[in-house]
């Protein structure tokens, strides 16, 4: 069975075959929406994840990883090793193409503790699908350079459904990560990010949303980091 270890901190031991989707208790790592994706992959891809503004790529908080390689070799392989090879290998696997240099059973990360940054807040929406809407927010999306690192914004859009299963909808996620921890403050700038938001739907109805977050609040980040999943479970 796949575990998650705290070694020390905010470290975490984490098995390869782990889901995305694992829950960290307390704990927040940069993953894919998709759950049924697994560390591994994830991680010797880049590791994409919504907060990429806010964190960067998984692969910058890779301190360590353990590896099978093709010559039956277990190597412990770090970020900061003496031996140049063992680095140079360090970023050859976590450069891309999965599997090709070896196989990777255990990656040692670091995560973020929802204790340092305890003011994040999130807004998840789901609304109808109207073309004023999809223009306006992603309007808002483009002129996101300007902002400072906390913000991030994800918009999924399905502009049509021949089967009538779903309807058209838009799907809204942002996040206000916080990055600067317990002494910055959400203040007015916040709030206006998130209601410019809220005002780009103007033309759209919003539907329940189960998982919905209202952004006036406090949400812990690895809430946030659970809430954008997509999957099975």
């Amino acid at each position: 069975m796949a575990f998650c270890a705290v070694a020390e901190g905010n470290v975490k031991i984490v098995e390869s075959a782990v889901p995305m989707g694992h829950a960290l208790e307390g704990r927040t790592l940069q993953k894919r929406r998709i759950i049924n994706v697994h560390l591994g992959g994830h991680v010797q891809t880049g590791g994409f994840g919504i907060a990429i503004r806010a964190f960067g790529l998984l692969t910058d908080h890779v301190l360590a990883f353990d590896i099978i390689t093709a010559d039956g070799q277990t190597l412990h392989v770090a970020r900061d090793s003496a031996d140049e090879k063992m680095r140079d290998l360090y970023y050859a696997v976590l450069g891309g193409s999965p599997g090709n240099l070896g196989v990777l059973t255990h990656v040692t990360l670091q995560a973020h503790r929802n204790e340092d940054h305890p003011h994040s807040r999130g807004f998840r929406a789901t609304f109808t699908y109207a073309k004023e809407s999809v223009q306006r927010i992603l309007d808002l999306m483009s002129k996101m350079s300007d902002l400072e690192r906390d913000y991030d914004l994800l918009v999924s859009v399905l502009s049509a459904n021949t089967s009538g299963a779903i309807p058209p909808t838009i799907a809204v996620f942002a996040q206000w990560s916080n990055t600067g921890g317990p002494n910055q403050i959400a203040d007015a700038a916040v709030d206006e990010w998130f209601q410019r938001i809220e005002a780009a739907f103007g033309a759209s109805q919003r539907l329940p949303d189960p998982r919905a977050f209202n952004w006036s609040v406090p949400v812990p980040l690895s809430k946030l980091v659970m809430a954008w999943r997509m999957g099975s479970r």
